[in-house]
């Protein structure tokens, strides 16, 4: 799964859940690799000190990205199939969320020496609720010494672009998980701002066809890509 997951999974209308999982209780299994059972088995019991261990050791060896790919969003995935499927675990998702932010955090953390002048700007759509994307971002661009603001979810239109005005940032990138969130009209006053910083939306809320002057971007590794050349340049 490459795909730029959020913490509350939500549902997937065009992907049924799969059988096998709609009659089961125990998802632990169906998890591809030996690290992500370990980490759905240490979610599943509400271990927060083994999750953080486990999510921490492979931020260190693999990186945010392959950690989000390959670890994190799978098994949020399957959490939130499990919980549509049975009603359980909605705890095991929540506890897991702070873990993955704090673990997140600890990387975003580490900018020393930015090699960008003016900041990336990270922000959620209006009435998008979902930001653990966006950290996941934030991280994986500290990794490369970009330093980023952040702004969080339900960021009102008004206040993106007050924000853009008093940072002149290099970068915007807004995130929708919906399309109900995903309106490009959110987007067109940023498109007036001179200098006019590059406009990254992220996410499947987004539509296929957007605005002039507006990159879309659906994989966490596509928006590291993206913004490491826009800022490179």
């Amino acid at each position: 799964q490459s795909a730029v997951v959020p913490e509350q999974v939500p549902k997937r209308v065009a992907k049924k859940v799969p059988a096998n999982i709609a009659t089961r209780t125990d998802f632990i299994e169906l998890v591809p690799s030996q690290t992500a059972r370990g980490l759905a088995r240490a979610a599943d019991s509400l271990d927060s000190a083994a999750c953080r261990e486990i999510i921490t050791a492979s931020l260190e060896r693999r990186g945010v990205v392959w950690t989000w790919d390959a670890l994190i969003a799978p098994l949020l995935i399957g959490i939130g199939d499990r919980w549509h499927a049975t009603g359980r675990g909605a705890e095991v998702e929540h506890a897991l969320t702070q873990v993955v932010e704090f673990c997140l955090g600890s990387v975003a953390g580490q900018v020393r020496t930015p090699i960008n002048v003016r900041p990336v700007l990270l922000a959620a759509a209006p009435d998008e609720l979902h930001a653990l994307t966006l950290k996941a971002l934030a991280a994986a661009l500290a990794e490369r010494q970009i330093e980023v603001v952040m702004l969080g979810q339900r960021v009102p239109s008004d206040a993106l672009f007050a924000a853009v005005q008093r940072l002149g940032p290099s970068v915007v990138f807004v995130w929708s998980q919906a399309a109900a969130t995903g309106h490009p009209a959110h987007l067109a006053d940023l498109r007036k701002i001179r200098p006019a910083p590059a406009l990254v939306a992220g996410g499947p809320g987004w539509p296929e066809s957007m605005p002039p002057g507006v990159i879309r971007v659906l994989h966490l590794a596509e928006a590291v890509s993206k913004i490491s050349r826009i800022v490179g340049e």
